[in-house]
């Protein structure tokens, strides 16, 4: 831990609406298109196609999950009650909620941190010197 909780593996990048993974052990790098995610089913689709990566761990997974509720507040936007509420401008409601002015900078990028019981998640914006 670094003060401010786990790090979770996965980036939010605003410049081009994605969620990025890196994994180092792997010399490996993931996307998860965000524009792609504008239903309930896709957003499943999502997280299935990557649980069934041979690199995604269940911190992957759970990141990958937390990071789309945290962006997209799925119940709200996607799915409630059962009932599937898309498809979803997921530019427009990334902008909403995200003040979208600017936030699209060359290089910003999100991350996640999760606290030790991991059931709070807290992100942080940064500055990224590799685009």
């Amino acid at each position: 831990m670094n003060g401010k909780g786990k790090l979770l593996p996965w980036q939010y990048n605003p410049g081009n609406l994605t969620l990025a993974l890196v994994l180092d052990d792997y010399g490996l790098a993931y996307e998860v298109d965000l524009e792609n995610c504008r239903t309930s089913a896709e957003v499943l689709d999502w997280i299935i196609q990557t649980s069934g990566k041979v690199w995604a761990t269940h911190d992957v997974i759970a990141g990958l999950v937390l990071a789309l509720d945290h962006l997209l507040d799925l119940q709200a936007n996607h799915c409630s009650c059962g009932e599937e509420r898309g498809p979803v401008n997921v530019r427009e409601l990334l902008a909403r909620r995200y003040d979208g002015a600017g936030r699209a900078e060359a290089g910003l990028r999100v991350r996640f941190y999760s606290n030790e019981r991991g059931d709070e998640l807290r992100s942080e914006h940064y500055i990224s010197d590799s685009e």
